[in-house]
């Protein structure tokens, strides 16, 4: 009785999320945890390898492979900033680095998240112009292209800023070993941010690349027909 007691005199000061967070197995998060460690060994491997391979062979560096590029520098620095302190509190079954590191790690991990989205937004946009607008192809440029990497890093860097400066903020998530945006706080400054994002951040970007890939696709098909009808196919 004395046990129950005790345990309801602890759970009294704690929120509902706090009590969700101290009755969620400590295992599930070290298999979360496991998960990412491996993520990050071969997203690092793998993304070293993508960028010593064009630093060396410079003649690769063609505009659309400096799209590529961006998304590897992105992936890269997920992995060696944000992906660390993730895993190690997962493992560990809790956040333990603070509540500055985890608002360290919420605006690294936000900030490389946004711009692989917009940077695979502009892979899209590439590739529709290549394929669907061939005479537009030339102005695609090297210098067209490090400009719409370092805009969409620049996109990016703007909305993670936001939650810095009062617009939202970063905190810890409801699993209680990962940071992220306080996604769950109902002000009108966190509401009126959650909603600019989800417009801008997500259905902007798959808009943009549901129309290239889809436009894409029907030139495809379109030369395959006339081949296969020149050929007898």
């Amino acid at each position: 009785m004395s046990h129950n007691t005790t345990t309801e005199e602890v759970l009294a000061g704690l929120s509902a999320l706090d009590i969700r967070r101290l009755n969620y197995p400590k295992w599930a998060h070290q298999i979360a945890g496991g998960m990412l460690v491996l993520i990050g060994f071969f997203g690092f491997v793998e993304n070293v390898l993508v960028i010593l391979t064009f630093t060396k062979n410079k003649r690769l560096l063609s505009p659309t492979n400096i799209f590529i590029l961006g998304v590897a520098i992105g992936d890269l620095c997920m992995v060696c900033l944000g992906n660390p302190l993730e895993f190690t509190s997962a493992i560990n079954g809790a956040w333990f680095a603070g509540d500055a590191a985890c608002v360290l790690v919420g605006f690294v991990v936000y900030l490389f998240g946004l711009s692989q989205l917009y940077l695979l937004s502009a892979v899209s946009v590439d590739r529709y112009i290549v394929i669907t607008k061939p005479l537009l192809t030339h102005k695609i440029t090297t210098k067209v292209a490090c400009a719409s990497v370092t805009g969409c890093f620049g996109l990016a860097l703007f909305w993670a800023v936001c939650p810095l400066i009062g617009w939202s903020s970063y905190g810890l998530e409801a699993s209680g070993v990962f940071c992220g945006l306080n996604w769950k706080h109902v002000s009108v400054s966190n509401t009126s941010y959650v909603i600019t994002i989800t417009i801008f951040c997500f259905f902007v970007p798959l808009g943009i690349m549901i129309f290239c890939y889809y436009h894409v696709f029907m030139t495809v098909r379109k030369r395959l027909n006339i081949t296969n009808k020149r050929t007898g196919y």
